[in-house]
């Protein structure tokens, strides 16, 4: 059980379209806290503290999900199409007095409140996600004042599940089920039907890359992922599924058993055992819901899947001579299966791009509709083979017309001048984890009734970069990181 002090829905600007403030949390903590106390911050408040936090490290959330402001630590904060979700949950730290600020901060692993309060955002960012919302209006928000009131009266969750709430609100509470069994409160209404399972594994890396390691400025990787599940299940019917390390070169069939940092898992799952090291999951699935069974996340990795070189300078009155080398590491063990895969070289307060004179191994060649930002999309119909070339160049030179009129809807960036750029990877991989992560599918148990019994599953696993970021070499980086462990690109 967790309770949550406050919840903030905000729009793409930072502007509170909508927020609960819970007091009988609020007071438990005043009291709690002492003269230690930091009250939460009113929406204007947290708008202009998000609003100043992203100024300061825009890129803040590809690498973490909690951030702290001022004096207020956790927030915890998620973004999600057109949406910002953000909100402080109850964190009760032992041996405060003995341990500094920042030591708590970095040991987020020891508080499981704040990825509860992190998997309670997402439900609520997927709610409005399958509205295909672009801004709240009255109506939706009536909505949610309506299910949060039912949902989470005080701060601490009955039910995060929406559609959960929708149907008790339309049909009543179910009187006409089999008493005898034990029913889940995640799964009040039991499903008859056709029984289907389907699981899947959702890999994400977000990487920032600088080529300075002569400077001490090392990369940062972070790789997690999500397992999702939707199982068609009558009556009450737990499943156990094994999670496996399917990488060609793996040591240890358990994932679990060297890679992970971290493991959450969701209420509806049993476990035999504890930490980072579970690789058996049994579960009772909620009804016809898409759900996520559990979330991980890598330690600090050694290796990067994509190795960039971005080399870019002024050579002429707005004109610039780019070279973008791409190295693409263990590529004979990574399928060709992508969906996409480009590159982005976006050039801010330099006028728009007039013309450009840039030859590649591989792929086309665009620009974007504000004539600001080369696009290099390296799949093409030449792109074929069971795996892939292990290099891709691209290089020449891009001429700017002599304006300093800003081309994007969005306020440009000052510090994006002279050869300050950096360009962005996009990509992503079907039936492909770089972790190796994988369910495995030669048999799945579920029970029901007392009976064991086996069948096949269908699983989908996908490698999607978020946010993958190459600085230019030869111009100023506006932030860094410091890994603890700095990565290795492990080529001979």
């Amino acid at each position: 059980m967790f309770s949550l002090r406050a919840v903030w829905i905000l729009s793409t600007d930072l502007t509170v379209v909508f927020s609960r403030h819970f007091s009988t949390v609020e007071a438990r903590v005043r009291k709690m806290k002492g003269s230690s106390y930091h009250p939460i911050p009113s929406n204007q408040e947290i708008s202009e503290m998000l609003k100043s936090e992203f100024t300061k490290k825009p890129e803040i959330l590809s690498f973490t999900p909690v951030i702290s402001v001022e004096n207020v630590w956790p927030i915890v904060l998620l973004k999600k199409d057109s949406f910002y979700f953000a909100s402080i949950p109850e964190v009760q730290v032992l041996n405060e007095n003995e341990e500094s600020k920042e030591e708590i901060e970095k040991s987020l692993s020891r508080f499981p409140e704040i990825s509860m309060t992190l998997s309670f955002l997402e439900k609520i960012s997927n709610f409005i996600s399958k509205q295909k919302l672009t801004q709240l209006k009255g109506e939706q928000i009536a909505e949610l004042i309506y299910l949060f009131s039912y949902m989470i009266p005080f701060g601490s969750p009955n039910d995060d599940s929406f559609k959960n709430i929708k149907d008790i609100l339309k049909k009543g509470f179910p009187v006409n089920q089999d008493l005898k069994s034990r029913i889940p409160v995640w799964k009040p209404f039991l499903y008859q039907g056709k029984q289907s399972i389907h699981l899947s594994v959702q890999e994400h890396i977000n990487c920032v890359q600088y080529d300075r390691e002569k400077e001490k400025i090392f990369d940062k990787i972070v790789v997690f992922g999500n397992i999702f599940c939707k199982a068609l299940l009558e009556g009450t019917t737990s499943l156990a599924v094994s999670i496996i390390n399917s990488s060609p070169n793996a040591k240890t069939d358990s994932l679990f058993s060297s890679q992970i940092e971290y493991i959450a898992v969701d209420k509806s799952v049993e476990v035999s055992q504890e930490g980072p090291k579970i690789s058996h999951i049994r579960f009772t699935p909620p009804s016809n819901e898409k759900f996520k069974l559990c979330e991980y996340k890598l330690k600090q990795s050694t290796q990067i899947p994509i190795k960039g070189i971005y080399q870019a300078r002024v050579i002429a009155q707005n004109k610039m001579e780019i070279t973008l080398k791409l190295s693409v590491l263990n590529y004979d063990q990574i399928p060709n299966n992508f969906e996409y895969f480009e590159a982005k070289l976006p050039f801010e307060n330099r006028g728009k791009i007039i013309s450009y004179e840039l030859t590649k191994k591989s792929g086309s060649i665009s620009l974007n509709k504000n004539k600001n930002t080369i696009k290099w999309n390296l799949i093409t119909k030449k792109f074929t083979g069971k795996y892939f070339d292990p290099e891709y160049v691209l290089e020449g030179t891009i001429s700017f017309e002599p304006s300093t009129e800003i081309v994007d809807e969005i306020p440009q960036d000052p510090f994006f001048v002279h050869e300050n750029c950096f360009t962005q990877i996009r990509f992503k991989n079907t039936d492909y984890t770089f972790s190796g992560a994988n369910i495995d599918q030669k048999v799945i148990i579920f029970k029901s009734g007392g009976k064991a019994t086996r069948i096949p599953i269908i699983v989908e696993r996908n490698l999607v970069f978020d946010n993958y970021t190459i600085w230019n070499s030869r111009g100023d980086v506006k932030y860094v990181y410091d890994p603890s462990t700095p990565i290795q690109s492990d080529k001979k």
